[in-house]
């Protein structure tokens, strides 16, 4: 998709490999695979040394011709570059015959990822293939929009990627455009690479002086810019649960990863953030490790701050104001204090649809104060419970079920099971008005 009045997440995602290459050195051989309108290869052409190379894969001659003739004020002339090679074949074969060792960079865009076809390039198997034909210093990137998958979809991209890629990361690319980032080995950012390279990012059309949301500090093509996309690490990753590994012979992907179901009650934006709910940022203070130098105190403070403005589309909570309301929690010596406290951080927690963790602090707060009853905590519950119900209907009974036993007649318990089954009377009635319920 192209953009004339805005800055184009395709583009974007053609600086996202360069931004991020490790080391001091520029990729010199890099694969594209899934043309579409060449924004995003285009972009990598300038980090390209003359002598450089760029294999464009895709599988449609009437796309390579509509790509090449139309796009070109929008792909900085890919098709007039004497650096690239385009070739009409399926990237999936293209890779497997490639030779070991044969690219820096393997960028994709190929289509949404629960598309006819598409989870074969986003296999186990395939990524074997990939990690084969780069070389040791490499990167590889994949497409990860949250805006067309679910929250199973989510984790079992990401953790199938990270199944042959041990050093994953996952970075945002646009409002609710994400890429995947993999290196066959511990990557080692540069910082003083990053500033240079940021440099290019901002000659990018439209890039010059944008912001990712309107509440950042930062520009989108500065050092902190930039690092305000990273939202995962390697440990991180290792640690989501519950993920399919998608594999050729099963195709899952393609069918479903337990909860296809969503697709038909949500779409597009309303979907991004239950997807994202899949996703743990990571702390910068356990990113830091991979920068040279490691990132000081005071820029991990700021890059924390700046990815959450660069995330609010998800709601993300504040770290600073998350951090003083847990030191207030644990400072406080007021019993209706603490629980306020916990209710508080209950209601950030929710808004990014972390439901386990808010039901947690409801839980805390009922230990500090099992009586509270006033109207506004009422209406704080009530509210949890109705965000997002139709989706997480289980897990806020499993929860309300632990908070029954744990804290007998409490009215704020009472609250949210009544308002759970409002919500289920409510299906009832409507279901009860098809010919199969």
């Amino acid at each position: 998709m192209t953009y004339k009045k805005g800055w184009s997440t395709q583009a974007i995602q053609g600086h996202v490999p360069v931004l991020f290459y490790p080391g001091r050195e520029l990729p010199r051989d890099c694969l594209g695979i899934c043309l579409g309108s060449g924004q995003s290869f285009g972009a990598l052409l300038m980090y390209l040394p003359d002598d450089g190379r760029l294999d464009v894969v895709d599988i449609s001659e009437e796309m390579i011709e509509l790509s090449l003739r139309e796009f070109g004020k929008y792909n900085h002339g890919l098709g007039e570059d004497d650096r690239v090679r385009v070739h009409l074949d399926d990237g999936r074969h293209y890779v497997d015959r490639a030779a070991p060792g044969s690219y820096d960079a393997i960028s994709m865009e190929p289509p949404p990822p629960t598309a006819d076809g598409v989870c074969s390039l986003y296999s186990l198997e395939f990524y074997q293939g990939v990690r084969r034909i780069l070389r040791p210093g490499g990167i590889f990137m994949q497409w990860l929009p949250l805006y067309r998958i679910t929250p199973g979809d989510t984790l079992g991209i990401v953790k199938t990627q990270a199944a042959v890629f041990p050093f994953t990361f996952v970075v945002k690319v646009g409002r609710d455009d994400f890429m995947v980032l993999s290196f066959p080995s511990r990557p080692t950012f540069e910082q003083e690479e990053l500033r240079a390279r940021c440099r290019t990012f901002a000659g990018e059309n439209r890039i010059s002086g944008a912001r990712w949301t309107s509440l950042c500090r930062h520009e989108m093509a500065s050092p902190e810019g930039v690092l305000s996309t990273m939202v995962m690490g390697p440990e991180e990753i290792k640690a989501l649960s519950g993920a399919m590994i998608y594999r050729d012979d099963t195709q899952q992907l393609s069918y479903s990863s337990g909860d296809r179901v969503l697709l038909r009650l949500y779409r597009g934006p309303a979907l991004s953030p239950i997807a994202f709910s899949a996703l743990r940022p990571s702390p910068f203070a356990s990113l830091s490790k991979y920068f040279n130098p490691p990132l000081d105190v005071e820029t991990i403070g700021e890059l924390e701050s700046e990815r959450a403005r660069a995330l609010a589309f998800f709601r993300v909570p504040d770290p600073g104001r998350v951090t003083a309301l847990q030191a207030a929690y644990r400072s406080s010596v007021n019993a209706a204090e603490r629980s306020l406290h916990a209710l508080s951080l209950a209601g950030l927690f929710d808004a990014a649809l972390r439901k386990e963790d808010a039901f947690d602090w409801i839980d805390r707060a009922l230990a500090n104060q099992p009586g509270v009853a006033q109207a506004g905590y009422r209406d704080k519950v009530r509210a949890m419970v109705r965000n997002h119900i139709a989706v997480y209907t289980d897990v806020t009974e499993k929860w309300i079920r632990i908070l029954e036993k744990k804290h007998r007649a409490a009215p704020l318990v009472s609250v949210m099971r009544a308002e759970l089954e409002r919500y289920r009377k409510r299906e009832t009635r409507k279901n009860s008005r098809y010919l199969f319920p």
